[in-house]
């Protein structure tokens, strides 16, 4: 059981489209979100990307995701990153025990990330993100007698890259990476004083992959990632 559950949802389409596999994946904007440390080994100098994904949407057409994100190399050892994450619940009727409306609202929740990549050698890197998440779900409501607030996150993620751009399978010539991170290492949350505080999804991820280049023409990636979260498990 975590808070915030909106911190761990994919909100690129690539990565979305492996399985989540988007831990080792090559350089991109949306990397601030899976692996900060590869930024470090992309052959472009900088990169921005807007996504917008509709969620739920087979049973309401107001809750979406909207993700920001994009990097700057410095020089070859430095790169500097950072997104903007909103997630928007839609609108939501409150009512009290006896189902009395007591007015609508609509929750929504954000997250702002600054990201640094630091490149140890050729084929190692390592990255550092800094996070602060906001969370309001009530709107301040008064439920049973107890005044609820907003949720507010400050967390970090580590993470780790090699990347082998000479690497071979049999005659095949191609790109390996290995890249492992733990996200969203921060605080508990609680939305009233009196509730119990929840964490957040702290996770760790280890991803391989493949480029294979083939031809001047053709490549494909293989990708395989290993996903564990990071909270214990209710004992009931």
């Amino acid at each position: 059981t975590t808070a915030l559950p909106f911190m761990a949802i994919t909100p690129d389409s690539r990565a979305g489209g492996m399985g989540d596999a988007g831990t080792a994946l090559s350089p991109s904007s949306t990397s601030v979100y899976w692996n900060t440390s590869v930024l470090s080994f992309s052959e472009k100098n900088s990169e921005i990307s807007l996504s917008y994904t509709p969620w739920l949407r087979q049973l309401t057409n107001d809750i979406h995701l909207s993700y920001m994100s994009g990097y700057y190399k410095i020089n070859k050892q430095h790169t500097i990153g950072g997104s903007l994450r909103y997630f928007s619940l839609g609108e939501i009727t409150f009512t009290d025990a006896s189902g009395n409306v007591i007015r609508n609202d609509k929750p929504s929740e954000f997250e702002l990330t600054g990201a640094y990549a630091f490149k140890l050698s050729d084929k190692l890197s390592i990255g550092v993100n800094g996070k602060f998440a906001y969370s309001n779900l009530t709107g301040g409501l008064t439920v049973a007698g107890v005044n609820t607030k907003a949720g507010t996150v400050g967390a970090a993620d580590l993470s780790f890259t090699y990347y082998n751009d000479r690497a071979s399978l049999g005659k095949t010539k191609g790109i390996y990476t290995f890249a492992t991170t733990i996200n969203n290492i921060g605080n508990k949350v609680a939305y009233s004083e009196l509730s119990e505080r929840d964490f957040i999804p702290m996770n760790m991820k280890i991803g391989n992959s493949f480029l294979a280049k083939f031809d001047s023409y053709n490549q494909v990636t293989f990708s395989v990632d290993v996903q564990k979260l990071l909270v214990p498990t209710p004992a009931y």
